[in-house]
């Protein structure tokens, strides 16, 4: 059995992997069609997962977030984007699935759409989350803050198989993730 580390480091690898085949436009138009669909609905993905994902289990969580990433475009203006292949903050500082949430909700008050959405994914089965996260996750890219895939795809290989402690994992970091802090303006002493 993987040590904690080993099995991260294969998400790692799983992603990194996907970013790298979203560099072809028909792998990445294939991907994208997966929109959370059960694993036996999306043959066009078959061709590019397979040989990642044979032997590993909750093939429905790599497919799902394979056809996320997909989705997930990097940005010309930040080369330096996490979108690219390799480049990793330590875990502890990726954005999970319920901080990427409280985030996007921003300053919103108690009850704001984020909160509702939250709520909802919380009390889902394993197939209505993998469709539902594909309804949200536009919405997360467009707020700017949209979840680690790896530490999203942990989470959802954890729901088939420990579902209250990924629920409370997403609820605590939505309920304690601080508000970002406003961008000020530089100072005029901050120009020269």
């Amino acid at each position: 059995m993987p040590s904690r580390d080993e099995y991260r480091l294969a998400c790692d690898r799983f992603v990194d992997a996907v970013r790298e085949l979203c560099a072809t436009p028909a792998a990445r138009y294939a991907l994208e069609a997966g929109h959370g669909r059960p694993v036996d609905h999306c043959p066009g993905l078959h061709k590019y997962l397979s040989s990642l994902v044979k032997g590993r289990p909750a093939r429905h969580a790599h497919y799902t977030v394979a056809s996320l990433i997909a989705q997930q475009r990097p940005d010309p203006e930040h080369p330096d984007s996490d979108c690219r292949p390799g480049v990793r903050p330590a875990w502890s500082q990726r954005l999970s699935l319920g901080a990427a949430l409280a985030r996007s909700a921003g300053r919103e008050p108690p009850g704001s759409p984020m909160e509702r959405e939250l709520q909802i994914l919380v009390r889902l089965q394993s197939g209505l989350l993998h469709r539902r996260l594909h309804l949200l996750h536009p919405r997360l890219l467009q707020a700017g803050h949209p979840p680690d895939p790896a530490r999203l795809l942990d989470d959802l290989i954890g729901w088939e198989f420990n579902r209250p402690a990924v629920r409370t994992r997403w609820l605590d970091a939505f309920y304690c993730t601080p508000e970002p802090e406003p961008e000020l303006p530089p100072s005029p002493g901050d120009l020269s």
